[in-house]
């Protein structure tokens, strides 16, 4: 596999700069480590992935996030990465695509299921990051919420990789145990 430090790097720089002090929800955990988790996701899987191009899925992957989430413009995105990785992590931005978030969702996933395979993969691999034990203060009413949502991200997005879908049907499961246990 080709060295990928350099554009690594660069990417997960960027990400960090843009993101500054955010922290994950309900944590103190710098939120720099989401996209980074992100990326892990997809570099372990990136033998599956043989059509893709590795470099662009890894800095979109390490990128996601900072059009919704912070001040970066997508002319800023363009000129520092290319047109290319702009595009997806366009597509990957609810908040700057729909002006209602809230009701916005099955929008948003039919544009991400007509979008490029690198998208959806990295779709997967975000909510796979997120899928982990719920915030504190999550009513159950939430977290079952959560779970629905990426439900239907893995039947609308499954088809774009099988091996991700798989990945992301696990951590599903192990979500549930969640809203079984009675932990929230």
């Amino acid at each position: 596999m080709e060295n990928y430090t350099d554009s690594f790097n660069k990417a997960l720089v960027f990400a960090a700069n843009a993101h500054g002090c955010q922290k994950i929800d309900g944590s103190e955990i710098p939120y720099i480590i989401h996209p980074v988790m992100v990326a892990w996701e997809v570099i372990s899987m990136i033998d599956h992935f043989p059509e893709e191009d590795p470099k662009l899925l890894i800095q979109a992957a390490l990128l996601h996030d900072v059009l919704e989430d912070t001040n970066t413009t997508r002319g800023e995105l363009r000129e520092e990465f290319g047109e290319q990785l702009e595009e997806i992590v366009f597509l990957l931005s609810k908040r700057v695509i729909d002006e209602d978030y809230e009701i916005a969702d099955d929008g948003y996933l039919n544009r991400l299921s007509k979008s490029p395979k690198a998208a959806q993969i990295i779709k997967m691999a975000d909510r796979i990051s997120n899928l982990r034990p719920p915030p504190a203060d999550w009513s159950k009413e939430k977290i079952r919420d959560y779970l629905k949502e990426a439900q239907k991200i893995l039947h609308r997005l499954g088809s774009a990789n099988q091996a991700m879908a798989n990945r992301l049907n696990q951590k599903i499961e192990q979500y549930a145990q969640f809203i079984v246990s009675g932990q929230y």
